[in-house]
């Protein structure tokens, strides 16, 4: 006679091991505990939902004991929202979460028949998978579990063969073999193939971290990067951007060429540091065809905004930055007075070095005027060289969607951020050249969330000698949201074989050589974290041409390929071998 109390049972059970393993995720985030000890704890993180979420046969219980499990640990991965907009915590927690119910219910699909050292990395993989590659509001990615090896020096090297997804797969890999180890019985502990397919994977990232090295380097361009430790209030609400966002730079700017020791190749400022609009191209003219702002921005543009804009940008770029005869006169003298009052003595930048800074632009796009958010680079004689924009937009804060039809939503938008979701993205990563003295140097330039992607950073590696990405983290002040972007940049200087520099508005600004190692970062009293100050960092570049690394080359595939290999292993399982479960009701 069956205990009704079983599938209550059973339901419990599964919570508080998913619990276990999202607790464990939790503690592994970047932050949290040092490099090492948060590595080590993400390999064996999801050991518990493997061994007990692999029995039984599933059932509505079991699904919403998952979901609630994954939803809180998701919780705790966002936990830096709160800084900003903790309502948001609610949907990006509990959406994503029902991808990894799927993973439960892959699991125990899968458990029939294999060992859990493959039933495990399959599983979980297609979670995380469904839950990576499907756009807001279906989902959020953010995060993958391989993100969490990016400190384990001896283990993150294999991403130059398989990115972080091949990271993922080790680390759930590992966690099934602990898992058949503890409650497999004798024969699946002595058995041969378990110990191969949990072991393996671990194994093979060891010497592929070893035997592929990352490539040789020589010293690059000298960039200063210039972080102002702004708060976000000063960043969106400033009543006079001119004084709290340009002269603020450029007091620091001065402060930063005065110390440097030798030529400086490029001053970065971080993302939309330049207060003003600028017009990547077509915009102005496809305005005077009739193109205007969509009506859900609650924007108007007129010829005079266009014009405001060029002047004050060719006034404060090429005439307070670089000198060039006639800019500052534009706008009648309004600005050269400004600055005079303000003490900025002109040129602001030595002779051969070049200005980069991120600035909102203006975009003809399908008949209507869009923003972008965008890098623009200004060469050694202060012309503009090239503009490189966004290519993931932040869902809801950038992006439009079904939201910009709700009233509310956009007066909260428009509340909080300042502005409505108007933008609209590059079809691709931007590279830039970079000219200095004998030699000319090419980057791709990403903006802020593009740093949580691979394709910005593999796509164009074969043409670049390093990325530069430019960031605005102070949304979430000094939170572990800093720390998570570091991490996802060590992978991307790791997987790529370049250098990245990460220019942001308060931190954490710096250099990443290609073995995933800090060569130069901005820091005061050891923090650096809202900080302000500046630091001249010489890049490491490739020694000789631009080598691919294996990742670099098949980084469009390989996702689809683990998946297909995931997928194959659910669908062609063997049937009542002795890597079965014990079922139990749930």
């Amino acid at each position: 006679m069956s205990n009704p109390s079983e599938p209550r049972s059973g339901a419990r059970r599964h919570f508080l091991a998913a619990l276990l393993t999202w607790l464990a995720l939790a503690a592994s985030q970047p932050g949290l505990l040092p490099g090492w000890g948060a590595g080590l704890l993400a390999l064996v993180a999801l050991a518990p939902w493997a061994r007990v979420c692999s029995r039984g046969g599933g059932g509505a219980r079991v699904w919403l004991a998952e979901w609630a499990a994954a939803a809180v640990g998701l919780a705790l991965l966002w936990a830096w929202m709160m800084r900003l907009l903790p309502w948001l915590i609610v949907p990006f927690a509990t959406i994503p979460a029902l991808w990894i119910v799927c993973g439960g219910i892959f699991l125990r699909r899968l458990a029939r028949g294999w060992p859990l050292a493959l039933a495990v990395p399959a599983a979980w993989f297609l979670a995380e998978f469904l839950r990576w590659v499907l756009p807001a509001p279906l989902s959020f990615g953010w995060w993958r579990l391989g993100s969490f090896l990016h400190d384990l020096d001896w283990l993150a090297g294999s991403s130059r063969v398989w990115g972080t997804w091949g990271l993922t797969w080790i680390a759930a890999a590992f966690a099934g073999w602990l898992a058949d180890l503890s409650g497999g019985g004798h024969r699946a502990r002595a058995r041969l193939g378990v110990h191969a397919l949990g072991l393996g994977p671990l194994l093979l990232g060891l010497v592929l971290g070893a035997a592929v090295p990352a490539p040789a380097t020589k010293p690059g361009p000298r960039l200063l990067l210039v972080q102002p430790g702004i708060t976000q209030e000063i960043k969106v609400y400033s009543a006079d951007p001119f004084r709290d966002l340009y002269l603020d730079a450029v007091r620091l700017t001065r402060e930063g060429l005065a110390g440097a020791d030798g030529a400086v190749d490029l001053v970065c400022w971080g993302e939309t540091m330049l207060p003003f609009t600028l017009d990547e191209g077509g915009a102005y003219e496809a305005w005077g065809d009739g193109a205007r702002p969509p009506d859900y921005s609650g924007k108007s543009l007129e010829a005079v905004d266009f014009r405001l804009a060029a002047g004050s940008i060719e006034a404060l770029v090429g005439g307070a930055l670089f000198g060039r005869e006639g800019a500052l006169d534009a706008l009648r003298g309004y600005w050269r007075g400004r600055l005079a009052a303000a003490g900025v003595a002109t040129p602001l930048l030595p002779p051969g070095t070049a200005f980069l800074s991120g600035v909102d632009t203006w975009v003809a796009h399908r008949g209507t005027i869009r923003r972008r958010n965008a890098a623009a680079l200004w060469d050694r004689e202060g012309r503009l060289a090239g503009v490189a924009a966004k290519s993931h937009l932040v869902p809801a804060a950038e992006a439009p969607g079904f939201w910009t039809e709700i009233g509310p939503l956009l007066r909260l938008m428009r509340a909080v951020g300042g502005y409505v979701p108007d933008f609209v993205a590059a079809e691709r990563t931007g590279v830039l050249s970079l000219a200095g003295g004998e030699r000319t140097w090419r980057f791709g330039a990403s903006i802020c969330y593009d740093n949580a992607f691979d394709d910005p950073f593999a796509a164009p590696a074969g043409d670049v000698d390093l990325h530069l990405v430019l960031s605005n983290e102070a949304w979430y002040e000094d939170s572990l949201e800093m720390d998570h972007m570091v991490a996802f940049t060590r992978l991307a200087a790791i997987s790529s074989g370049r250098s990245v520099v990460r220019a942001t508005n308060s931190g954490i600004s710096g250099v990443m050589d290609p073995r995933g190692r800090f060569t130069g970062v901005v820091e005061r009293g050891g923090e650096r974290k809202m900080v302000r100050g500046t630091s001249l960092i010489a890049v490491p570049v490739p020694a000789e041409g631009r080598p691919r690394t294996v990742w670099v080359r098949t980084f469009r595939w390989q996702p689809w390929a683990w998946a297909g290999l995931a997928l194959l292993c659910l669908v062609s399982g063997p049937r009542g071998r002795a890597g079965n479960r014990p079922r139990e009701e749930g």
